[in-house]
């Protein structure tokens, strides 16, 4: 069953060629309902980065060493060790197949 949200009429001021190009996007009748999937996506983003910016919120660096040159570093090496993993499976594979004739 899907949850009601009780609902609130409000009034917003938009420049109207934003409002012309949402409608044209979502149409008129659906306006409301993409102005608040987006005000929605921004509050949490919003409460995400409030999150992040707090210190020691998340994550205690000198508790993983691996992310010291950045997490995007340890996610390419990561990357790397795997096409590397699937390298030498594949490898192994090949030396073991059986030929059928």
């Amino acid at each position: 069953m899907k949850k009601t949200t009780a609902m609130v009429r409000t009034h917003v001021v938009l420049p109207k060629t934003l409002v012309k190009a949402i409608d044209s996007r979502v149409g008129k009748r659906r306006r409301s309902e993409f102005l608040a999937k987006l005000a929605e996506q921004e509050m949490k983003r919003q409460a995400l980065m409030e999150l992040l910016a707090q210190p020691g919120s998340l994550l205690d660096s000198s508790r993983h060493p691996e992310w010291e040159n950045g997490s995007a570093a340890w996610v390419h090496t990561m990357r790397q060790q795997e096409l590397h993993l699937e390298t030498v499976r594949k490898k192994g594979r090949g030396r073991h197949a059986r030929i059928s004739a």
